[in-house]
């Protein structure tokens, strides 16, 4: 009979570095159980076939990029983006985060994870001729782990009407 202690949970190893793709739509079968409900939750107005919809609408859309991190890092995390031009008026167009949840925002390791979608968003945005990242609007990932995986992070106050 093996001892106690090798019968004992072995955590996770720290993450160094994790694998971050497209996601496509087996993906909403995977992330399903913890992504769903919190979607729906954030974004209260879609029932559950409308906010189908409209993730499998944006799933091959060169307006979004809509990311997870690969099966084999062992950790649940996914991120989206959109780039949209602001009123013609900009030379280029803007990346906006729309949001970067892990499975358990309170667990450290998969918010290192997640941390990695960062680098893959700025080679996307160069691509397009962005120069600007919107980020924290809705992350699970402090700005310390932005930092660590994209570099600064720049501040702006902005000012705005509500009706």
């Amino acid at each position: 009979m093996p001892p106690a202690e090798a019968l004992k949970p072995v955590a996770s190893p720290p993450v160094l570095f994790a694998e971050v793709r497209r996601f496509f739509l087996p993906d909403l079968d995977r992330h399903r159980r913890w992504f769903f409900p919190r979607f729906l939750r954030e974004f209260s107005h879609l029932n559950e076939r409308s906010a189908i919809g409209f993730l499998r609408g944006i799933l091959e859309s060169s307006e979004f990029m809509f990311l997870t991190l690969h099966e084999n890092s062992f950790q649940n995390g996914v991120a989206l983006f959109q780039s949209m031009w602001s009123g013609g008026l900009e030379p280029e167009p803007i990346i906006w985060e729309r949001f970067v949840w892990v499975e358990d925002p309170a667990n450290v390791e998969q918010q290192k994870a997640a941390a990695f979608f960062y680098p893959r968003i700025e080679k996307w945005a160069k691509g397009l001729g962005t120069k600007i990242i919107h980020v924290e609007c809705k992350s699970d990932v402090s700005r310390e782990l932005i930092k660590a995986q994209a570099g600064r992070v720049y501040e702006t106050s902005q000012a705005y009407l509500r009706c």
